[in-house]
């Protein structure tokens, strides 16, 4: 019993906030999950099963192919062909995702430990844990919500329904290998497969999204720490300040705290725009996808009638939408949070000028509170891949266009 208390603690501490914890270890639970990368190699079993995990992968995109050769080849069932190309298409979007965040794993290891390292203090230790806490809740909350749509989906493909072993299993041509070989077929091409490919297609999504939310709670904890030294500033205003000390100390201990909230952002931006490349890149692949792969999936949902199958496969574009519609949020957030401290910096600026006397570290001061708004500016340039700006209206285009697909595809089919 020793062992198995063990690992229930190991577990249960895992899925606990930890400040000290290394952020992205949910992202990296995802990543192994998808077989996508294993950062710790330490133990040999893990090892082994990436291994399995990748040739599962391979064996069911292989499956994947091949059905879609056969339904060309029979060139009759019309909906069968749009399903197939839906899913090669799935697979295939899947795979590009995991290049793209292997591709850009030495940026999102710089970002994590730079969050690692809490770089935003406000003076408020209460406001800033529980702000941390927030993000790791949001993380987690994700993280639960693909793992039990993994396992719903996991127990929908388990049933003994012809319907969802057409969709999801493997082509009847394979029962031509003879009974044990067909069921052993079959099994291969089914188990583990949400687990695979989900992580698959949401851990790009959990990793930069969750970096990003990372960041912008650091620049919620400096906004905050402008918010108390303008109300520092304000006290003074109209508090007792004609005494030569006082207004020392209190030029001292606020030129200090300027100087390390300016570092704060300027860091946090600095980290923003390591992420630009990759975030504008990832999300132009999910946009574009999805636009031309939702609509395909819903009308064949549409065309199945009601079912398990059509309910998970709605399910999943509800999914895809969910997850352009989460990305477009959290970088809607960043520019909102990014024009109010830029308004809070200005009002501080204008706030200290009431003062009676200004030292001479007053137009230093201002020069430092300038470059936040600089920063702030520069930062809200997110595009998808160069092409439009990532935003709420844009979803909402999305919407639109998808919407105009999927009747395309049911009036030709």
């Amino acid at each position: 019993m020793e062992p198995f208390r063990r690992w229930y603690a190991s577990v249960r501490d895992f899925w606990k906030y930890n400040p000290n914890a290394a952020f992205l270890r949910l992202p990296y639970l995802m990543m192994a999950f998808g077989a996508v990368h294993l950062e710790s190699t330490h133990h040999r079993w893990k090892r082994w099963m990436m291994v399995l995990n990748r040739s599962l992968a391979t064996y069911q995109y292989c499956v994947s192919l091949v059905a879609i050769c056969l339904v060309m080849w029979d060139g009759k069932d019309v909906f069968a062909m749009i399903w197939s190309v839906a899913v090669v298409v799935s697979f295939t979007v899947c795979n590009v995702k995991a290049r793209i965040l292997k591709h850009y794993l030495g940026v999102i290891r710089e970002v994590g430990h730079f969050i690692d390292g809490r770089p935003g203090k406000s003076g408020d230790a209460e406001f800033d844990g529980t702000t941390r806490h927030d993000v790791f809740r949001k993380m987690r909350g994700m993280s639960v919500a693909v793992y039990l749509n993994c396992v719903c989906v996991q127990v929908i493909m388990a049933l003994p329904i012809e319907q969802i072993q057409r969709l999801f299993g493997t082509p009847r041509e394979f029962e031509e290998l003879g009974p044990v070989m067909a069921q052993v077929a079959k099994s291969a091409a089914l188990v583990w497969k949400p687990f695979l490919w989900m992580s698959r297609l949401f851990c790009g999504t959990l990793t930069f999204t969750g970096l990003l939310v990372a960041l912008i709670a650091e620049i919620k904890i400096v906004h905050h720490g402008f918010a108390c030294a303008m109300d520092g500033v304000r006290a003074a205003v109209n508090g007792d300040m004609h005494q030569v000390h006082k207004q020392a100390l209190f030029w001292k201990l606020l030129n200090r705290n300027i100087k390390h909230l300016v570092y704060q952002h300027t860091e946090i931006v600095r980290n923003v725009n390591l992420l630009k490349s990759a975030v504008g890149n990832f999300y132009f692949v999910i946009h574009y996808y999805s636009l031309a792969c939702v609509s395909a999936i819903i009308a064949v949902s549409l065309f199945e009638g009601f079912s398990f199958g059509s309910v998970a496969i709605a399910g999943t574009a509800c999914g895809y939408f969910a997850q352009c519609y989460w990305w477009c949020y959290v970088i809607d957030s960043f520019e909102d949070l990014n024009f109010q401290i830029a308004e809070q910096v200005y009002y501080l600026s204008m706030e200290v000028r009431f003062l009676e006397k200004l030292p001479r570290e007053y137009e230093a001061m201002i020069k430092s509170l300038m470059l936040v708004q600089v920063n702030a500016a520069r930062s809200d340039l997110f595009t998808c891949g160069g092409v439009s700006p990532i935003s709420i209206t844009g979803f909402g285009g999305l919407c639109n266009l998808t919407y105009n697909a999927i009747k395309f595809v049911l009036r030709v089919s």
